[in-house]
């Protein structure tokens, strides 16, 4: 993954005053991001989550391939926060 794009992305995007119809996401999303291995217990995400101050989270294999992502409301309806 080269980047993910975000709300907070979003926001910014529209604080400048982009045309989002004419706007490449390219140009906005975070390059440097955090994410959690697919092995990982979900109290690890919960603790990254925390740390960063970040809600989602790119799950990755060991690779580097993008699994899937892994949510706070995840976390909240499986139970672990």
């Amino acid at each position: 993954p080269i980047g993910v794009f975000t709300d907070g992305d979003l926001r910014r995007c529209l604080d400048n005053d982009a045309d989002i119809r004419k706007a490449i996401v390219d140009d906005y999303m975070t390059r440097e991001y955090h994410s959690i291995f697919v092995e990982s217990l979900a109290v690890k995400a919960v603790n990254v989550m925390g740390e960063e101050d970040v809600s989602v989270l790119p799950v990755v294999n060991r690779a580097g391939i993008l699994e899937g992502a892994i949510g706070m409301k995840n976390l909240i309806s499986a139970g672990v926060v």
